[in-house]
């Protein structure tokens, strides 16, 4: 159950280390940067 609760609320909850965004948002703009380089 904990494992579920904190995955969700990860993947939610913005991060300083990544500018104040969420997860999914920093990973989505380095594989758009990526793309766009290859």
């Amino acid at each position: 159950m904990t494992a579920r609760i904190e995955s969700r609320y990860n993947h939610k909850r913005l991060h300083s280390a990544i500018d104040h965004r969420t997860p999914n948002q920093a990973d989505t703009g380095w594989r758009q940067q990526h793309k766009a380089a290859a």
